[in-house]
């Protein structure tokens, strides 16, 4: 029974707002007589015909006998009365007089204002009796206010003088532009229950269809469905914004942020038609007419939120056409789609049709041409469910046709299961047969294709690095034998022959010494022993090359310092470290190398140091990759077979051990090895 009663009160009030009253009286000349109406029996008024109007005077509303005022048609926007009121426009303040004449009997009279902007207060025989934000003679005393406000006064006298003051310094549009109805409090309680009834319903409604779609939408529907799901959503929000219910008394709200979202939510809804029309529709849609509404419904959104209300109302104006010829590039395009014969088009046509119309009546009423109020809820309901019928028709018939097909499919499946039983098992051991030789065949192809990259990079490396220190010997070796030598010269001839003979012989050391770790057969021998004698017997190896580059050695080694590991494979890490040290230190530069004990007193620190070029970071982690050979020149051009410092690594590794480099380019290097100075105690 409730839902019948919700249903008989929603079709009750959109009778009464879309007719109206027959016989009720008119003010005329500024004077509303109610004597021969009865309210009780005929039902609340809105009252129509002529007031005292006052432009640009605040009267005062006790005990005025004034009647000079000028008689306008109310309700009507102050543009509208250019004819009646000489200087008058949109934006100033200005005073409303009503004498109304009531019957005895009546106790109280309520009052209801809805369109009123921007600021007003209402008087009864002078007593102030509500306002909606606040009038005043100029916008800095003046305050905001949109709302629709009910007043209740008691009668005490037959004749009530109704002064309304009403000031506008924001809006494009100022004055008693809505209706104003009278009724006894009941009456007027009961048509706003009426009207929240039918609110409710729709917003309601709209919010079972936007979460419904956009369930749909999450579940994988296609993108249309999302934009028809979010008009639904705006509508709902758009319901709440101009109910009577939810915003009437106006205490949570500012009137400038009411306004703001009122606009906002028509101006949302206008790209989220016109994006779903282009998604459902994408070959009928003009790209270029899609693109220019978009920005220019972008725009005008931008500028609802943060321009002034006298900025934005201004220019909703002109919005409001090309809102229309938006609505007609819709029509154009769903006229095309349907001649192309698209599915559906007949009825989104009618659709969108009849949201255009309520669209246009809403526009016509806010640019004060009309009086009919806002429709387009309403007319959205129709086209929502209009679209909703046929997506669920749609969803039907795809539903059938995936039946259909998932029958035939699975008595297709039938019998091929049933034939594919017996090959299956040979069909399985032949894949898994041809994928093992495959992934075989891929390892060996992927081994073969590594070791060959990596031979015939280092061999290039190698016979490029050695060709420079062999052919300096042979051409020392050729002059000298010639006998065109001088004595003076041939110290540093000899220097020259010995500087290359040992960078052939470390670049051959270290090839033999990589050649067996690439190959597994290198193995360490590891004993104890002291490092200061290692050291000095590898650095006596450069004293040449440090004398040549002027190179100052220092070395802090405690005499007690020893090291666990292979001796050979240890000489061999440091004499590769000393070599790029030297290599990349300028002439005049500074090595140091150091020992440390760690505090444990397991684990020995050798540290070697220079104040050379160092190494960008970008090149460190490729400079000990396993899989990469490059050769970098000194700084006078030495070269290097791009193996040392991975030998180094592979050297420490294999003795248990770590190599660490720490560097800035620009700023040197340091090149930590920590090795066991005992035998670890995991190792017989």
């Amino acid at each position: 029974m409730e839902y019948r009663r919700s249903i008989f009160l929603f079709v009750l009030t959109m009778c009464m707002s879309l007719n109206q009253a027959v016989g009720q009286p008119v003010a005329r000349e500024g004077v509303l007589d109610l004597r021969g109406y009865d309210l009780r029996e005929q039902g609340p008024l809105d009252v129509q015909g002529e007031w005292r109007f006052f432009w640009r005077e605040l009267i005062d509303p006790v005990g005025h006998a004034d009647t000079s005022g000028i008689l306008v048609h109310v309700p009507a926007a102050w543009k509208q009365m250019k004819d009646q009121v000489p200087g008058i426009s949109a934006k100033g303040f200005a005073s409303y007089q009503l004498e109304i004449l009531v019957p005895p009997g009546l106790e109280n009279l309520a009052f209801r204002f809805t369109e009123v902007f921007s600021g007003s207060g209402y008087y009864i025989n002078g007593r102030n009796i509500g306002f909606n934000g606040l009038p005043g003679t100029n916008k800095y005393q003046a305050v905001f206010g949109y709302a629709p406000t009910m007043h209740v006064v008691p009668v005490r006298d037959t004749v009530l003088d109704l002064v309304v003051h009403v000031s506008n310094f924001e809006h494009r549009s100022g004055g008693l532009r809505g209706s104003v109805e009278i009724g006894t409090p009941m009456q007027i309680l009961s048509a706003s229950s009426g009207r929240q009834y039918r609110d409710y319903f729709l917003l309601g409604a709209f919010l079972v269809i936007g979460i419904y779609f956009m369930g749909l939408y999450l579940m994988g529907a296609r993108l249309y469905i999302l934009f028809f799901s979010l008009i639904g959503l705006v509508m709902s929000f758009r319901i709440l914004i101009l109910s009577d219910g939810s915003l009437e008394a106006g205490d949570w709200i500012s009137g400038i942020s009411r306004l703001r979202m009122e606009y906002l939510s028509f101006d949302f809804l206008v790209p989220l038609f016109v994006m779903m029309v282009r998604f459902l529709f994408p070959n009928d849609f003009p790209t270029r007419l899609f693109r220019i509404i978009i920005w220019v419904c972008a725009l005008m959104i931008v500028l609802v939120i943060v321009a002034p209300v006298s900025l934005f109302s201004q220019v909703f104006s002109y919005y409001m056409v090309f809102v229309v010829i938006t609505a007609g590039v819709l029509l154009y395009v769903l006229a095309v789609a349907w001649l192309r014969g698209r599915t559906y088009a007949p009825a989104f046509v009618v659709g969108i049709s009849i949201a255009a119309i309520g669209a246009v009546i809403d526009m016509l009423n806010v640019a004060d041409i009309t009086e009919t109020g806002l429709i387009s809820h309403v007319t959205m309901f129709l086209f929502l469910l209009i679209y909703a019928f046929v997506f669920s028709e749609k969803n039907n018939e795809e539903a059938k046709r995936n039946k259909l097909i998932s029958d035939e499919l699975m008595h297709r499946h039938q019998e091929l299961e049933s034939k594919a039983e017996t090959d299956e098992r040979q069909l399985r051991e032949r894949v898994e047969a041809l994928r093992s030789c495959r992934e075989d065949l891929r390892k060996s192809r992927e081994a073969l294709e590594t070791g060959i990259d990596l031979r015939n990079k280092f061999f290039t490396v190698l016979g490029h690095d050695i060709k420079a220190p062999v052919g300096y010997m042979k051409q020392v070796v050729d002059m000298m034998l010639s006998g065109d030598v001088e004595a003076s010269e041939q110290e540093e001839l000899l220097k020259l022959v010995s500087n290359s003979s040992h960078a052939t012989l470390n670049l051959l050391d270290n090839l033999i010494f990589w050649g067996r770790t690439q190959s597994g057969e290198l193995k360490s021998m590891a004993v104890q022993f002291p490092l200061d004698k290692i050291l000095s017997e590898t650095t006596e190896l450069f004293d040449l090359p440090l004398k040549d580059k002027q190179i100052t050695l220092v070395k802090e080694i405690p005499d007690e310092l020893r090291l666990y590991a292979d001796k050979e494979q240890a000489k061999l890490v440091l004499r590769n470290l000393l070599s790029n040290a030297i290599k990349f230190t300028r002439t005049g530069g500074r090595i140091l190398i150091r020992g440390i004990a760690d505090q444990a007193g397991n684990q020995t620190w050798i540290e070697i140091e220079d104040n050379g070029v160092g190494i960008p970071p970008g090149e460190l982690k490729e400079l000990l990759s396993s899989q990469e050979i490059n050769s970098t020149e000194g700084t006078r051009k030495e070269k290097g077979t791009g193996i040392g410092l991975k030998l180094c690594r592979e050297l420490t590794a294999l003795n248990h051990g770590t190599l660490e480099i720490q560097s800035e380019a620009g700023k040197g290097a340091l090149f930590r090895i920590v090795l066991p100075m005992h035998p670890p105690p995991h190792l017989p």
